[in-house]
This record gives C-alpha cells, structure tokens and sequence, in this order.
C-alpha cells in the first residue's frame, strides 16, 4: 500500500469536515432515512489523547451488540444507563449501510421532532480543521449486524495499551478477532470542539465512500519534461513534472524529490488506470514515476495527514482522453508558485481564470514531510437528455 493510497483514504475520510463544496458522498446516492430507537449501554468506549476526545458506546440491537457514536463527544453515560439513537439506512457508492448515532446529532430523521437540536444550520460551513494518523491494532471484537441487505462493522481494537472502538463508515473491511488492523485517528476542531474518531481502513485501500476498484493498470511511458513545478511550505515540499506524453501534456509528482529531472529531460514514468467508480467502464488516469513505486508498500504507521482548503485562479487547464480513460489537471499559482493539482475524478470543468477551492494536503513522517494537491468533485456526471425519434 503506497502513501499516495493511504492519502488519497485519509482525504477522503477528511473532506466531509472542510465545508459544502466537496463532500465526501455521492450527491444522487439517496439520503439517509433514520428511525429513533431505545437501548441499554452495555460498555463505554471513551478516549482522550491531546485534548481529543471520542465517546463510543455498545449497545444491543436486534441482538447483535453495535457501535453508538457520540459524534460531538459531549455525552457521559454509564453502563445500564438508557440512550435513545438514530438507526441509519442509507445507501454510499452502491453500499446499503447501517449506522448509530445519538438522537440529537444527525440530519434527516421520519418525525420532525426528532431533527437535530445541538449543531446549527448555518449558511457558511464553520471553520473546521483537521488531521489524521495511520496507526494500527489487534482486533478484539468484530461487532457487526445485517438488515434488509444494509450493514455494519466496528470493531473494539488493542492499541499501545488502549482499547478502543473503531468504526468502518463504509463496511468494507472484514477483520476478525486477533487480526492486525489499519485505522485512522481523525483530529477535528470544530468551533469549540475538539473531537476524535478512528475509522477502519478497508485491506484494499479504497477511497471511503466509492465502491472499491479493480486491481489498477500500469504501464511504462516516456516524455519530454517542459516544465519542473516546485515549492515548500516549511517542512513540507512539493516537485512535479510537465511531460509531453500521450499527445497532451500531464503532470507526474515526485514525492520524493531524490533524483530531479530538469527541464528538456526525456522523463520515464508510469501511467496508472483505475476503473471509475462514477462512470462505469470508463478509466481515471494518473502518472507516477516508476512502476516499482507505484507497487511498492509503504509502513502507514507514524504516517500523519493534515488538511486544509485554500483557493486559487486556474491557469491552465490539463487534459487527457484516452478511449475513454481520462485525466484532468489544473496549474494555479498556489503561494507564488505554479503547482498543479489532479482532478481525482476527472470530473469539473473548469476554465482558465476560474477561482477554485482545493484541499491541501500535508502527509509524510517526521522529516519527510510531502505536499499535494487534490480536487475531489463526487458528483456524477449528468445522463445524456433523451431526443425523440421524430417532431411532436
């Protein structure tokens, strides 16, 4: 698993925290339908780490025992004590899913007395940051349970001498008791709050809230480089190549920056085709430098993400079609400094002096601190309008 996976899940996993314009779903996924119920907590999962906090209780529902996710962290129950919550169906990237929240902080609920009272509707999003750790753990118990075809996972998970709950929000992984498990901490300030969640990560790595892709494609291309893109933002560094390849111009990142190339080089890299999870039998395309590190796994322990949106003027515009299989690009001038930043999705379309907002990543171990720039945009591109056969 290579860092740019692993980030493109902590992304991901961060974007529904950083406002309106880019939420992690699928805008014509239906919206969640939630039911109020009542049980009793049987165990209490809280954690404290830095002025962090996460509250998790077990409750019993339909006889499995599931997680109960305090999301603001501002509850204190005891075992035995009663909880009314929200059951959740809703449906993610072709995923049926259950999930528990407490009754007053969720959105869409089948009484109108039950709307959320403690978080306000406000017309600009709060000011939210956010980060994550890649850090891992011993499964002690799966807590799962199935209804109608939606579903859900968690697990209660050892970790430097912690034992904490661990929600899949996606319920793609499938762990068992004594396995090793990947998961985020996910740090959030949200106005006065400082909040913490762990969020398991899927063994194949795929971005939460789309239907996991088939094995990618990769292949050796070479090009001309006509433009090295570079800044630093302290301990943080970004270099990038402008490569005349495919008859476009694309864009492939060195991460590590240990051999620059120079302009007029001829560069070898890799093309890498994933399936696209928004326009089925169609491919997205990204370029890497060499096939040994697009494989290559990478120790996500120690790992940390932070993020933060910034906005920016389009000015230039980089494209790629290849039977279907797209790239999209956009330089901007990010700080003085012309950066591009890939369209995960190939889908905008924006136009050169267009304003845009993008997350900007900071990702990498200590002393080896790494920039990127990725647009996320999950919305399906329209259906094409039906035309009739004949006037009238």
């Amino acid at each position: 698993m290579n860092l740019r996976t692993l980030l493109l899940a902590a992304t991901a996993a961060l974007l529904p925290l950083l406002g309106a314009a880019q939420q992690a779903a699928i805008s014509q996924d239906p919206p969640a339908v939630a039911k109020s119920e009542t049980a009793s907590v049987e165990e209490v999962l809280a954690t404290e780490d830095d002025g962090y906090r996460a509250s998790t209780y077990v409750v019993r529902w339909h006889g499995n025992r599931v997680l109960l996710v305090d999301r603001l962290a501002a509850t204190h129950l005891s075992v035995g004590d009663d909880v009314s919550f929200l059951v959740m169906r809703h449906e993610v990237g072709g995923n049926r899913l259950l999930s528990f929240a407490l009754s007053n902080q969720d959105c869409r609920c089948e009484d109108s007395r039950q709307r959320p009272t403690t978080l306000p509707v406000d017309k600009d999003p709060p000011p939210v940051s956010g980060g994550a750790d890649f850090k891992t753990g011993i499964v002690e118990e799966v807590l799962s349970a199935e209804d109608g075809g939606y579903r859900t996972v968690g697990y209660i998970v050892q970790s430097k001498g912690k034992r904490i709950a661990v929600a899949d929000p996606i319920a793609q992984s499938h762990y068992g008791i004594g396995d090793s498990i990947s998961f985020l901490a996910v740090r959030t300030k949200l106005k006065s709050l400082s909040l913490l969640a762990f969020m398991a990560m899927p063994v194949s790595a795929a971005t939460p809230g789309v239907v996991p892709a088939a094995k990618p494609v990769t292949m050796a291309q070479s090009g001309v480089i006509t433009e090295v893109l570079k800044t630093s933002d302290g301990d943080y560094n970004y270099r990038a190549y402008v490569v005349e390849a495919l008859g476009a111009r694309v864009v492939v990142e060195d991460p590590s920056g240990s051999s620059p190339h120079q302009i007029g080089e001829q560069l070898a890299f890799v093309s890498r085709r994933i399936e696209n999870p928004l326009t089925p039998g169609h491919g997205l395309l990204s370029f890497g430098l060499t096939a040994a590190q697009e494989a290559n796994g990478t120790n996500a322990e120690g790992t940390h993400v932070t993020l933060k949106n910034d906005t920016a003027t389009v000015d230039e515009v980089l494209s790629a079609d290849l039977n279907g299989d797209k790239y999209a690009a956009y330089i901007v001038n990010w700080n003085g400094a012309r950066i591009a930043i890939s369209d995960m999705f190939a889908s905008t379309h924006y136009a050169v002096g267009d304003r845009i907002t993008f997350p900007v990543a900071r990702a990498g171990a200590a002393g080896q601190g790494h920039l990127y720039f990725m647009l996320f945009n999950f919305v399906r591109p329209p259906a094409k309008p039906q035309t009739s056969a004949a006037p009238g």
